[in-house]
């Protein structure tokens, strides 16, 4: 699609349900070099018979959805409410749900699968943190996104939080000395962009960019939309900025500083006139 700059309208458009997508908005505005975003999340795939996708589920808990052009899919769903009993006594969990190991998940028996074949002409909407596995019953063509809006921006905001902790606790022991190098922070966000291409810098920067794009559309949406959107990036507002380690990249100029009274006060304003009563035109 790269070689499209108005893909939107000269290769597809993409379903009016599924088209309120802040992570690919992100991505497509001109700041992909400061973050080091070489690409969005579009992705168009190509696969024999046979071939296809083991169990995960989608990059830092976005939502995704897949458009078969041309042939048939077999999915395979695990509902989040039944992982735990994916996985293993090390908490490992099978990269192949047609070959697991009962011995090794005694509990499997227990997951309820979800499955369903995909045919040409048809969209699957893949929620955040379902895991699920894909094969090509025929040779099949498809286009797919990942994104995210108001709606699960809280989850990936626990995601890359879960994530950050994860390797803080990798790297505790040699914390000290990369504190007292001045290395912390870069040696802590190179290993998380490492695992799906954003870390907490880029995060905390995609988050302000939605605030202001929300703000910035007062003239295109609803005002009680607007409220919920800023609504919701007020909670992952709260919960980023009460990180000690995004406070840390504050102190190194990283990242903006925190946003909160100004958007309290947004949000005071919105609120003030959605009370008021809805004038009446003149006839």
């Amino acid at each position: 699609l790269a070689p499209f700059p108005t893909w939107q309208t000269a290769m597809y458009k993409v379903p009016l349900a599924l088209g309120d997508d802040w992570l690919n908005q992100f991505c497509d505005a001109k700041i992909k070099p400061c973050f080091g975003l070489g690409s969005d999340y579009r992705f168009v795939y190509l696969g024999r018979q046979g071939s296809g996708t083991l169990l995960h589920s989608d990059v830092f808990g976005s939502y995704s959805w897949s458009a078969n052009v041309a042939g048939r899919k077999h999915w395979t769903f695990v509902n989040p409410c039944d992982v735990p009993d994916l996985k293993d006594v090390w908490g490992n969990m099978p990269s192949d749900l047609d070959h697991v190991d009962r011995q090794q998940y005694p509990n499997f028996d227990r997951v309820r699968l979800v499955e369903c074949i995909q045919e040409a002409g048809e969209v699957i909407f893949v929620p955040s943190q379902w895991y699920h596995q894909v094969r090509n019953v025929v040779d099949t063509l498809s286009i797919n996104h990942n994104w995210c809006n108001a709606c699960n921006i809280d989850i990936m905001c626990n995601v890359l939080t879960d994530e950050l902790h994860s390797v803080q606790k990798g790297l505790s022991d040699c914390e000290q000395q990369l504190q007292e190098d001045g290395g912390w922070t870069e040696a802590v966000e190179t290993i998380l962009f490492s695992s799906g291409n954003w870390n907490m810098t880029t995060f905390v920067h995609f988050v302000a960019f939605m605030l202001q794009a929300v703000q910035d559309a007062s003239r295109t949406i609803a005002p009680h939309v607007q409220y919920f959107e800023l609504g919701c990036l007020q909670r992952v507002v709260r919960a980023l900025y009460s990180e000690p380690f995004v406070k840390q990249l504050v102190k190194e100029c990283k990242v903006p500083e925190d946003p909160s009274v100004d958007l309290a006060e947004a949000l005071d304003a919105l609120a003030r006139d959605l009370q008021d009563p809805v004038p009446v035109p003149n006839p």
